[in-house]
């Protein structure tokens, strides 16, 4: 369904074909493609390693030849063996067009479609990754967006990537329109800067926020997070647009050294929350609609938390007030 329905309901007018020529080289394992229509399928070997060009000689619209590439309308089929990963490394590319990324500059990979895969697949991108408004994500493994500079042995060994290195870019998803981006399944995110809006994950999500400058975890619309949800920033600020962050049924962690976290949007619903911070200008400030528990936490300020129901902060190691 998650093939066919995008694709369905689209006008005509959004539909490009993908390439029929293969789009990448294979640096490590083995991988084929097969583009037909609207539909490309990368069949390949666990742990295969593959390199995304410049651009694609034969792609419809000479524009768009930027490097990992998913119009709107468009699905990538990654198949794999049973529990299988595949590593795609992606060069910077040179143009903005149908990007979303609305004159932030150049992207290395873009997902406006559909992605959908049997196993974990890995995009590391030398560029920004934008995942546009609407787009659809299935995996059965996970999907892991890094901008990260590292080599491929930790993910030739382990099927997963290191998250080390210094950034080479940032990730935006879902930075503009009215759709949600849709994940199924996990979500990782590893950049300088990591910038979600109107986003749904099914399962955990991960984000490390390597950069300078403040992290926001919503924007103008909500952040909603079925699993577990895991922040970790370099001495950087948390917050929070608009948007409230809702992850109810899992556990939330927050680690933002010596920055303050303040996620105070009075719609914000968690389950567990828990914050480290560390110096007197780690201050943390918690709201929730509903009721909520205080998880495992070390705030080296002052702890604020604003709760509709019952508070339960038992946990809590706080050398502030």
């Amino acid at each position: 369904m998650l093939a066919v329905g995008p694709i369905a309901i689209l006008p005509s007018p959004l539909l490009a074909a993908v390439p029929t020529v293969t789009p990448f080289t294979v640096s490590s394992g083995s991988a084929t493609w097969n583009g037909s229509g609207n539909i490309g399928t990368v069949s390949a070997a666990d742990r295969s390693v593959l390199t995304w060009g410049v651009g694609v000689a034969g792609h419809p619209v000479a524009s768009d030849l930027t490097n990992f590439y998913i119009p709107a309308g468009d699905t990538f089929n990654f198949v794999l063996p049973s529990g299988g990963a595949i590593l795609n490394r992606v060069s910077a590319g040179a143009n903005t067009t149908d990007t979303g990324l609305g004159g932030l500059g150049a992207a290395a990979a873009v997902i406006n479609g559909t992605l959908i895969s049997n196993g974990r697949v890995v995009v590391l991108a030398n560029g920004n990754v934008v995942v546009g408004t609407g787009a659809q994500i299935s995996t059965a493994s996970g999907l892991v967006l890094s901008t990260l500079n590292e080599d491929n042995f930790s993910f030739t060994a382990t099927g997963n990537i290191a998250g080390t290195g210094a950034s080479q870019g940032n990730i935006y998803i879902g930075t503009t329109g009215a759709n949600a981006v849709s994940v199924i399944g996990n979500l990782n995110a590893h950049a300088g800067s990591v910038v979600p809006n109107n986003l749904t994950v099914s399962g955990n999500m991960i984000v490390a926020h390597t950069g300078t400058g403040a992290l926001a975890l919503t924007s103008a619309a909500n952040t909603t997070v079925g699993g577990n949800l895991t922040v970790t920033t370099n001495n950087q600020a948390i917050g929070q647009g608009a948007g409230a962050l809702l992850v109810a049924t899992g556990h939330t962690q927050l680690n933002s050294g010596t920055a303050a976290t303040s996620l105070t949007v009075a719609t914000n619903n968690f389950n567990t929350i828990g914050a480290n911070t560390t110096g007197l200008a780690g201050n943390v400030s918690i709201t929730d609609a509903n009721i909520v528990t205080l998880g495992a936490s070390n705030i080296g300020g002052d702890l604020v938390v604003v709760a509709g129901g019952t508070l339960d902060t038992t946990a809590i190691a706080n050398n502030g007030t």
